[in-house]
């Protein structure tokens, strides 16, 4: 591959590009991604954590880049046009994505079950009507859905690819973790070099960590790439692994991404602002003054407006929601509190490390949750507060490993899809002086943290109000009430 182009990066230093790869970034879609930030609102709290998707995807496209290099100085053979295919699923991964991140993605997808669920219970007469909305799509509209649609939709970016000979939908089926012909195989399956751009140990998860790391100016992101790259290597399978000396690094890697999200997107006041977005997002999708769905995005990547939709986008329709007549006072407070950052007050919080392995651990995590909602409601009452002014932030089951080793390999359930996508996409490690070739997870090894701890998970439930602005410090008092009543 030729390199046309060089440019300078915080986190990798010079990042080269193709001819190609240049084309794409010009492009109006990818452009877009200038205007939404990764890490959604935790610039309100760490103030240089405002680094784009933009600058996140050509991190992601130069490690993938990377990645592939080393296993071909391992002896992999890889050809300049899969190495090309890769990075573009790099570079194009998270374009996709929604303004604010995953603040505005899950709105979305809850309200469009939501419509669907409604539109199933109408009556219409048609004895098919039912089998033929609940087939209607089978997207549920994540950032990846939309990054397949872009691909199959934006002319734009369909014509640089076009001319490349590299079918669209090609890149959308690796992000997407679609199955396709397997190389030297007659099966249908996942290729398992898409682990270096959606697994356990990928690319964008280590350039995130990295960028995260040095943007907030939190240590817990640090990331030992160059062993990495020392350490890679393809099994029999043609799975991506590492040797067994990288143990201590990988288990670093997945500790470091725990303690990054606990720090960042886990942050008391972070996450309370998501969910705050979330929900002032959903009442506008409610109400009508936000309309999405899969047909409003293929007619915005059509008519080239969703360039356009952006963060700077969503904060105007904000804007222009609080200073219009049609909402009631409850949701112009949420969005004041949003748009001139004033988070709801944490009152209460309980947090533990639970063992998978042990029975009642999920019936015990929706006692404590009952238990929250329950008193947040006496304190609604006890001290005439609006219900909708309390957060129950929940957080169930956050785990090291996408999948837990208290599962093993010869249970899986294999009509199980989620399960054994968990598990392909897990970190595996070639044992030192094993002739085979063959691999084990790094849940297996004996030698790993992650033989013991991914058989555990976080689990946390938080309690949060929005003051009222008539009635400042209110949360105090009803933190130190909650601290008399809460078990």
């Amino acid at each position: 591959m030729k390199i046309v182009k060089r440019i300078a990066d915080p986190i990798h230093g010079t990042i080269g590009l193709t001819e190609l790869e240049t084309r794409v970034i010009d492009t109006r879609v990818f452009q877009r991604l200038r205007n939404v930030k990764h890490l959604g609102l935790a610039h309100l709290v760490f103030p240089a954590a405002d680094f784009s998707r933009f600058a996140h995807s050509i991190g992601v496209c130069h490690v993938t880049g990377r990645l592939l290099d080393a296993l071909k100085t391992a002896g992999t053979q890889i050809s300049d046009e899969d190495l090309q295919k890769y990075r573009l699923a790099g570079l194009l991964h998270d374009v996709g994505h929604y303004p604010l991140s995953h603040a505005l993605e899950k709105p979305v997808k809850d309200h469009l079950k939501d419509r669907q669920a409604e539109r199933m219970l109408e009556p219409t007469g048609d004895e098919n009507q039912l089998g033929l909305i609940a087939n209607a799509s089978n997207l549920e509209m994540s950032h990846e859905d939309v990054g397949r649609i872009i691909l199959e939709e934006d002319q734009e970016l369909k014509q640089v690819l076009d001319e490349a000979s590299i079918l669209p939908i090609s890149i959308a089926d690796i992000f997407t973790r679609t199955k396709q012909p397997l190389i030297d195989s007659d099966r249908v399956g996942v290729d398992p070099l898409v682990n270096l751009v959606s697994s356990d140990l990928d690319a964008d998860r280590i350039d995130y960590l990295l960028r995260s790391s040095g943007s907030t100016g939190l240590p817990y992101g640090a990331v030992d790439l160059d062993y990495i790259l020392s350490q890679l290597a393809l099994d029999r399978n043609r799975r991506v692994c590492l040797h067994e000396r990288a143990l201590r690094t990988v288990d670093h890697l997945l500790l470091a991404r725990y303690f990054d999200t606990q720090q960042v997107a886990f942050h008391k006041t972070v996450a309370i602002l998501e969910e705050l977005a979330k929900d002032v997002v959903s009442q506008l999708l409610r109400i009508g003054a936000l309309e999405i769905d899969e047909n409003w995005i293929r007619e915005a990547i059509r008519n080239r407006t969703w360039a356009q939709f952006d963060d700077a986008w969503l904060m105007r329709l904000l804007q222009q929601t609080y200073d219009g007549e049609q909402i009631d006072d409850l949701l112009r407070m949420k969005i004041a509190a949003l748009l001139e950052r004033r988070p709801p007050k944490l009152v209460a919080m309980e947090e533990k490390f639970r063992n998978l392995t042990q029975t009642g651990g999920v019936r015990e995590f929706r006692r404590l949750e009952e238990e929250y909602r329950t008193k947040s409601e006496g304190a609604a009452n006890h001290f005439n507060l609006d219900r909708d002014l309390f957060y129950v932030w929940t957080l169930r089951g956050f785990p090291l490993t996408k999948i837990s080793s208290a599962i093993p390999v010869d249970e899986l359930d294999q009509e199980d899809r989620e399960q054994v996508e968990k598990w392909e996409q897990s970190v595996r490690i070639l044992a030192r002086g094993n002739g085979d070739q063959s691999s084990k997870t790094i849940m297996q090894m004996s030698g790993s943290l992650m033989n013991i701890l991914s058989d555990h998970a976080l689990d946390s439930v938080r309690l949060y109000l929005l003051e009222p602005p008539d009635r400042p410090g209110i949360a105090t008092e009803v933190r130190n009430w909650l601290r008399e009543r809460l078990t």
